[in-house]
């Protein structure tokens, strides 16, 4: 067998392993190499957190910002936690859009983030205003509104209550300037232990305990009111088991000057848990009014109204030197002060005595015609006149008519009038009213008012307008319901207490009836258990009220116009109107010590049998 050497092999047949490695290296080289993403997912997944809002700079106008920053109210701002972020809060939200752009794999912190989020660009605020504050009510001290940093700013806040003017026009008209003197007090005091004294031997012994545990009555409209609130104070008696006893008369012995406080203080003490105890309690609570008058709003800020207005409040001088009795006493001083007089020539008479000048025709202007809170009243003056017509003195007012700018007007005219010429000195009363009609008059609720372009006062020689006499024009069913609904409503209010202690009302009646009526006129008989109304009268009752006030009560009870009708046997009598047609007819009588109290006597007819007098 022969040896041959091995054929030679190729040289692509050497390179063919590392071929086939270097492919396969490349292979795997190429499977490991990192690739771009998509370009839609460049950008990161939204934060809930910061992006709640797209974020897209706009250049806002120059005029946004300035409008911005005068209405505080109308912008979010971020919470106070961070001041600094919320005046800033522009070029926060402009660096975070460019760190947007810049970085878009890191994300803010949590705080930068709630700092910086906002609802749109913020105004650079003042720093009095860049935090609210979380009570929206204003703060008050004793029951009043503060001034200064505690009232909210720049926020319409809806009104909270009655409005101001409304609660002090209404608190005005219920003003009487009632004071109840020390020695009034003390004897209504007496008498009303006294009518304890039959009720039972634990009622003999019972003293009067001072209770001022209840907070002031409010009074949110600090405006000034005519005159200061007193404090009221009642006499209550409460049995064991803590019950008012509503049965029992409740006697004032101070009153606040207002009608509508003094309600309020009987209201508050009816609504009040009194404590048990083992025997009955009397007293003598007292509740003040939340008032100073040193720390009172005037004049009130009631756009709608003319300055005049108020210069026609501001002039309110009080009910004293108008109620009938009051003119009555100042006329006998008058009369009194005439005969001391010496150098006088009068006309000689066993008594001085004045006669009414029915030939003045002229009235005070009220141009405004503007409802007041208490309507004017006439007023009165006492001259002596010369034969030749002049005045021996100057005019003494006998009656005012509330008001000082209208009592000095109505001076004037009586100054300035041409009196006739007679054959003797004469006195005379001149009666001057006030053009003034509380049924025709602007209502103050109105939109707006009709307000004259000049206010230049009537004189003299001006036109005068008659007066007119009010309709009568009776309607017996509707004077029926009146009567009987108008007793439920005396009955119910506390101003009527007394007519469920017809003994104790009769025992005062007996006590205090005034010299200068004639109670034949309107009272049949006066027992110790009752009273009983002549024959000719539709009702009488009691009211624990001035007599001056109760026109205003009876024509809020009876729900009609009060007016004035002059007087019946020595009484004030005044007609109840529905649509300025009388239907009733009542006279009014105090009684009492201090004559806190009144008779009201009702008619279906004039007593006098004729239309009232002028």
């Amino acid at each position: 067998m022969s040896f041959q050497l091995p054929k030679k092999k190729p040289a692509w047949y050497f390179l063919l392993a590392p071929m086939l490695l270097a492919s396969v290296g490349l292979h795997a080289l190429v499977l490991f190499v990192p690739t771009g993403p998509a370009e839609e997912s460049l950008l990161p997944p939204p934060d809930p957190e910061e992006d709640g809002v797209a974020v897209i700079k706009i250049d806002a106008p120059q005029s946004s910002a300035t409008a911005a920053s005068a209405n505080a109210g109308t912008v979010k701002t971020a919470p106070p936690a961070n001041a600094q972020a919320s005046r800033t809060g522009s070029s926060a939200n402009a660096n975070r859009a460019q760190a947007a752009g810049q970085s878009s794999n890191s994300r803010p912190t949590s705080s930068s983030t709630t700092n910086s989020s906002t609802t749109g660009p913020i105004p650079n605020f003042s720093t009095s205003g860049q935090v609210n504050n979380p009570n929206t009510e204003t703060p008050t001290v004793g029951g009043r509104a503060t001034s200064g940093s505690g009232r909210t700013t720049g926020v319409a806040v809806p009104p909270v209550g009655p409005d101001p003017f409304e609660e002090y026009i209404e608190v005005f008209k219920t003003y009487n300037a009632v004071k109840i003197s020390a020695e009034v007090a003390a004897d209504d005091r007496n008498t009303w232990l006294g009518s304890l004294s039959d009720r039972g031997p634990e009622f003999t012994s019972l003293e009067i305990e001072p209770l001022k545990i209840f907070d002031p009555l409010p009074y949110e409209a600090n405006i000034c009111l005519p005159g200061t609130p007193e404090a009221a104070q009642l006499l209550v008696l409460v049995d064991a088991e803590g019950n008012l006893d509503e049965d029992q008369y409740q006697p004032f012995l101070q009153r606040t000057g207002y009608r509508s406080f003094d309600n309020a203080a009987a209201e508050k003490i009816k609504q009040h848990d009194f404590p048990e105890g083992d025997m009955p309690r009397a007293y003598l609570v007292e509740i003040a009014v939340d008032y100073d008058a040193a720390d009172c709003d005037w004049p009130p800020q009631v756009e709608k109204l003319p300055d005049e207005y108020f210069t026609v409040l501001d002039n309110y001088i009080g009910p004293a030197l108008t109620t009938p009795a009051d003119s009555k006493a100042a006329q006998e001083t008058w009369l009194a002060s005439l005969a001391d007089n010496d150098e006088l020539e009068l006309p000689v008479m066993d008594e001085l005595a004045a006669e009414d000048f029915e030939d003045f025709e002229y009235e005070v202007p009220y141009p405004l015609e503007i409802c007041l809170p208490l309507a004017p009243k006439d007023a009165k003056f006492g001259v002596v006149l010369q034969p030749d017509g002049k005045l021996s003195t100057e005019p003494v007012m006998v009656r005012s008519t509330g008001y000082q700018n209208f009592d000095d007007r109505a001076r004037e005219l009586v100054t300035d009038f041409q009196f006739p010429t007679a054959d003797e000195t004469h006195l005379l009363v001149v009666i001057v009213p006030v053009d003034y009609n509380s049924t025709n008059c602007q209502p103050l609720d109105s939109d707006s008012f009709d307000v004259p372009t000049t206010t230049s006062r009537t004189t003299a020689n001006d036109e005068a307008v008659p007066e007119t006499d009010t309709a009568i024009t009776f309607d017996p069913a509707q004077q029926t319901t009146l009567l009987e609904k108008g007793r439920q409503q005396v009955e119910a209010d506390s101003v009527g207490s007394l007519n469920t202690q017809l003994a104790l009302a009769a025992a005062a009646l007996e006590a205090g009836w005034p010299a200068a009526v004639d109670r034949s006129c309107f009272l049949a008989d006066i027992t110790t258990e009752s009273f009983i109304p002549v024959e000719a009268a539709a009702d009488a009752l009691v009211m624990s009220e001035d007599v001056e006030w109760v026109p205003t009560t009876l024509s809020r009870l009876y729900q009609t116009e009060a007016a004035d009708a002059g007087e019946y046997c020595g009484a004030p009598l005044i007609t109840l109107s529905i649509d300025n047609a009388a239907q009733l007819f009542a006279s009014t009588i105090p009684f009492g010590t201090g004559g806190a109290n009144t008779l009201v006597v009702l008619w279906t007819a004039d007593p006098r049998g004729a239309k009232p007098a002028d």
